[in-house]
């Protein structure tokens, strides 16, 4: 176990041997990325650097530290691109817990409007073995991208991602677009999502998500979305198929998704979602004028909107989330 003391530690952190490094004091111990003489390595098909970058090894803690970019980034090392990571874990397993992860982004954002990076807080990609999240604090300000993406985890191997809290910036963000809270590509293995605060993502490309399920070499895990709370996104939760199916279990259920832009639930695949027992922002329910795919109930309500193939009903009639509409 390394034990870090209060203060700042430029530089960049590389793991390969099974050990737990955390704060003495919770967040007080600032990892932060150094200006010049970066490191870079192909992680998840793209160039990469990072803060803290787990590889190859299994059972490694990161724990109670606070993650800043500094002032980002460059665009580029040695005239390749590279895209900024906070903590990543690659072909490795353990647990992140109670970090806060701030500045992924780079230091040159371009023009507003017409920029685009792959910067991600907490990258895990190709977990091989049973991996936690839990309570992190992502902030997606300036020109961040994506807050917490799982990806290509193997089939005996269960992502839990459990009480993190994510933010935005709202009309800030003008640098970037399609921000996401937690994004999962392409599993193998169990994903478990509950617990998470997403709320206020939004980008001026009007396409930014909360909860992003992508299916491109197809997802074959079970994946469940259960006890958030995911609000102020221009998408609360999408589903896009752009490739291979989803082929595993995909259950949302007992969130609470409301107050967002253009959809509570966009279902951009030709799998029918299973999206019951949800408070959408109203007593009556979703609005969308669109039939559940099983029981040809109309979402006819004044909560999110939402759009064919995804199973509604029932649906939470309160707040608290004590009463469904069917009893």
């Amino acid at each position: 176990t390394i034990i870090l003391e209060d203060g700042e530690y430029v530089g960049q952190f590389l793991v390969q041997y099974p050990q737990t490094i955390k704060a003495e004091n919770p967040n007080e111990a600032i990892i932060k990325l150094p200006e010049n003489n970066l490191e870079k390595a192909e992680i998840a098909e793209r160039m990469r650097t990072w803060v803290i970058r787990v590889h190859d090894v299994e059972d490694v803690t990161i724990q109670g530290l606070t993650i800043c970019g500094g002032d980002g980034a460059p665009e580029k090392i040695d005239e390749e691109e590279v895209h900024l990571l906070g903590i990543v874990y690659d072909d490795a397993s353990g647990t992140i817990e109670g970090n806060i992860v701030q500045n992924i982004r780079r230091s040159e954002p371009g023009a507003a409007g017409n920029y685009f990076s792959y910067n991600k807080g907490i990258l895990v990609d190709g977990a091989t073995g049973d991996t936690s999240i839990l309570d992190n604090t992502v902030y997606l300000h300036e020109y961040g991208r994506l807050a917490i993406t799982v990806g290509k985890s193997q089939e005996d191997a269960a992502v839990t991602i459990e009480g993190n809290k994510v933010f935005g910036a709202g009309d800030d963000m003008v640098h970037n677009w399609l921000h996401s809270g937690i994004t999962v590509i392409d599993v193998a293995g169990a994903v478990c999502i509950t617990d998470n605060d997403l709320t206020d993502i939004q980008s001026a490309r009007e396409n930014s998500v909360g909860i992003y399920i992508i299916s491109v070499d197809g997802i074959s895990g079970e994946i469940t979305i259960q006890n958030n709370r995911i609000t102020e996104t221009q998408f609360g939760i999408r589903i896009w198929e752009t490739g291979n199916p989803i082929t595993g279990d995909l259950v949302i259920s007992d969130n609470a998704i409301y107050d967002n832009i253009y959809y509570g639930v966009y279902n951009d695949s030709d799998t029918v979602i299973d999206a019951r027992n949800n408070w959408w922002g109203d007593a009556g329910g979703p609005s969308g004028d669109v039939n559940d795919p099983e029981t040809g109930e109309t979402a006819d309500g004044d909560g999110d909107r939402i759009n064919e193939n995804v199973r509604f009903d029932p649906w939470y009639i309160d707040e608290d989330m004590e009463t469904l509409s069917d009893e």
